[in-house]
């Protein structure tokens, strides 16, 4: 992937540019008492890549590697 840092993605809320937070890992499924770090070692987790606007405080996620020709930069797959 480019640097996504700067890409020239703007709110659609307020049309400022979005600011690149880093990517950001989410787990499926919910803790199970005092097990609960053992079984999320089997969950499936899904990485995304998090933006913010500096303006509005809208937040949007983008799956890597998907449709990111059209967010102005492409992988270096």
């Amino acid at each position: 992937m480019a640097d996504p840092k700067k890409a020239p993605i703007n709110c659609v809320r307020c049309e400022d540019p979005l600011y690149f937070l880093g990517i950001r890992e989410f787990n499926e499924g919910t803790r199970i008492g005092f097990l609960g770090d053992l079984f999320e070692a089997f969950q499936h987790r899904e990485e995304l890549e998090m933006f913010a606007c500096g303006n509005c405080g809208h937040v949007e996620f983008f799956v890597g590697g998907v449709g990111e020709e059209l967010r102005g930069w492409e992988s270096k797959n």
